[in-house]
C-alpha cells in the first residue's frame, strides 16, 4: 500500500500560486493606481531613474490628482456646492455675447424643479456659475412611497416620505454637514444629485432621481462613489473656468489633496526603508494592532506613536475592509515597490550605457514554489572607476535549452537598449547548456 502524500507537489503549488496571483490582480484592477495620483514631470538626464528621486518625493510629496475619499477633518463631499437662495434670472446671467451661442440655445428653467431642466451647455454653465435651490421649503407630499411590512403574520402598508435629515450627513468627528449637492424635485417626488445630473452620471441620482426612502444609506454609498466625485471635480473645474471659483469646494479639494499626500509620504518612506534592506513586508494578517501583521504595518504603528497625524489616520482608517480606501493594504506598497524598481532599473541601464563596456552573469535556480527563475546580472565600471555588479531582473520559465536562454538574453538587452557589441565578459556555472564550447549559451553569445 502506497504511503499518503503529505507535501503538495510542485504542480499543485504552481496552481495555487497562479490562483493567488489572479485573485490579487482582480483586487488591483479595482484599486486606484498609484501612478494616477502623481503629476508627470520632466527629469534631468543626470537624475533620470535614480533612487534619489524617491527621496525628493518623500520630502516634497507629488500632487495627488484624484480625490479619493472624505476624511474626518471636518471635510465631506456633502459640502460640495455653495447654494445661494433662489437663482437669479437667466437673462441677467446667460447672454449670447458671453457664450457666443444662438438665441435658440438660451437657457430656460421653468421653476426650480431639476426634472424640468433642459440639460445642455448653457444650463450647465448657468448652474455652475449661479448655483441652485435645494427646494427644502417645498411640500414633500409628492415623495410618498408605499412599502409593505409584515407584522404578526399580516401584511400592512407603510407610507414613507423624504426627510430633511437626508439632506445632511454626520462626519466621523460627529459634526453635521449639509449635503448641498442634493435637490428635491416636486414633480417626481425624488431627490437629484446635481453634479451627476449635469455631467451624465449613470446612477439613480442622475437619471430619474432617488426615492427609495427605506434605504437612506444608499445616499452615503453614492456620496463616496468614484463616479460622483468625478462629477464634483468636473463641476468645480467648470465653475473655475467661468470665473466663479467656489471657495468652499476649492478649500475642500485642496485639503483632501494635502491629507492624502501626507499619508502617501509616510507610506512611501516605510516602503523605501524596508525594500532597500530586503526585509519582508507581509505577515499572517493585515490587521492594525495585531502582533503578526508584518513589518510594513509594524513600522507604521511605530511611527504613529510619535506622529499624531498618522495615529489619527490609523484610528479612523485602520482595518477598513474591502471597498474602502486607506492606502495601508498590500496593493499600495506593491505598487510603490514596482515604481521604485523601475526607477532603479532605469538608473542601472543608464550607468551601463555610460560605462559602454559590460559583462553579464547568468544563472538559474528554482524558487520556493519550484518555479525556475533565471537571474540576470550586469557587471561594469562606474564613473568613479570602481567595478560594480547590479542585479537587473528575474526571468521565469525560460527553459533549460541554450537556444531559449540565448534568445532571452538578447531580448533583455534589446529591451533596455543595451548594445551587445560592447559585451566583454560572460559568467556561468559549469552546466553544458551554459558553458558548453559548441552549443552552450556562452558559445551562442
Amino acid at each position: 500500500m502506497a504511503l499518503k502524500r503529505v507535501k503538495a507537489s510542485g504542480a499543485c503549488n504552481r496552481k495555487e500560486a497562479k490562483k493567488k496571483k489572479e485573485k490579487l490582480n482582480e483586487v488591483i484592477k479595482k484599486t486606484n493606481k498609484i501612478n494616477t495620483m502623481f503629476k508627470q514631470r520632466e527629469e534631468h538626464s543626470e537624475n533620470h531613474g535614480s533612487l534619489d528621486n524617491v527621496d525628493h518625493n518623500i520630502n516634497e510629496p507629488p500632487s495627488v490628482e484624484a480625490v479619493v475619499t472624505s476624511e474626518e477633518h471636518d471635510i465631506n463631499y456633502s459640502e460640495v456646492l455653495e447654494i445661494p437662495g433662489e437663482p437669479p434670472s437667466v437673462e441677467a446671467v446667460v447672454t449670447s455675447e458671453e457664450h457666443d451661442i444662438n438665441c435658440s440655445e438660451v437657457l430656460e428653467i421653468p421653476g426650480s424643479d431639476p426634472a424640468e431642466w433642459k440639460i445642455n451647455s448653457c444650463t450647465i454653465d448657468y448652474i455652475c456659475k449661479n448655483g441652485f435651490s435645494q427646494n427644502l421649503d417645498s411640500s414633500f407630499s409628492q415623495s410618498k412611497r408605499i412599502y409593505q411590512s409584515v407584522r404578526r403574520g399580516s401584511f400592512r402598508n407603510i407610507n414613507r416620505y423624504v426627510n430633511k435629515s437626508f439632506f445632511e450627513t454626520v462626519l466621523v468627528n460627529g459634526k453635521k454637514c449639509p449635503r448641498k449637492y442634493l435637490v428635491y424635485s416636486q414633480s417626481k417626488g425624488s431627490v437629484f444629485c446635481v453634479p451627476c445630473y449635469l455631467f451624465n452620471n449613470t446612477s439613480a441620482f442622475s437619471k430619474n432621481g432617488f426615492s427609495d426612502w427605506k434605504r437612506p444609506k444608499s445616499i452615503d454609498k453614492h456620496e463616496n462613489s468614484l463616479s460622483h466625485k468625478t462629477c464634483v471635480v468636473k463641476m468645480k473645474n467648470r465653475s473655475s473656468e467661468l470665473n466663479n471659483v467656489n471657495e468652499v469646494l476649492t478649500f475642500q479639494l485642496e485639503t483632501e489633496k494635502i491629507y492624502w499626500k501626507n499619508v502617501l509620504t509616510r507610506v512611501c518612506a516605510v516602503v523605501k526603508s524596508l525594500s532597500s534592506r530586503g526585509l519582508p513586508f507581509r505577515g499572517d494578517n493585515e490587521n492594525i494592532g495585531s502582533l503578526h501583521n508584518g513589518n510594513f504595518l509594524m513600522c507604521l504603528e511605530m511611527i504613529a506613536e510619535f506622529d499624531p497625524f498618522l495615529a489619527n489616520h490609523l484610528a479612523n482608517y485602520g482595518n477598513p475592509g474591502k471597498g474602502y480606501t486607506s492606502y495601508l493594504s498590500h496593493s499600495t506598497y506593491e505598487q510603490f515597490i514596482k515604481l521604485m524598481a523601475t526607477k532603479v532599473q532605469n538608473q542601472i541601464v543608464e550607468e551601463v550605457i555610460n560605462a559602454q563596456y559590460f559583462s553579464i552573469v547568468i544563472d538559474s535556480t528554482p524558487d520556493i514554489a519550484h518555479v525556475d527563475q533565471l537571474s540576470f546580472i550586469l557587471r561594469y565600471v562606474n564613473n568613479k572607476g570602481l567595478p560594480v555588479e547590479r542585479f537587473l531582473c528575474f526571468l521565469e520559465n525560460v527553459g533549460h535549452k541554450s537556444q531559449c536562454m540565448a534568445d532571452t538574453v538578447f531580448s533583455i538587452l534589446k529591451k533596455y537598449n543595451i548594445d551587445i557589441a560592447y559585451l566583454r565578459g560572460q559568467s556561468y556555472d559549469n552546466a553544458k547548456n551554459m558553458s558548453g564550447i559548441y552549443s552552450g549559451l556562452q558559445a551562442r553569445i
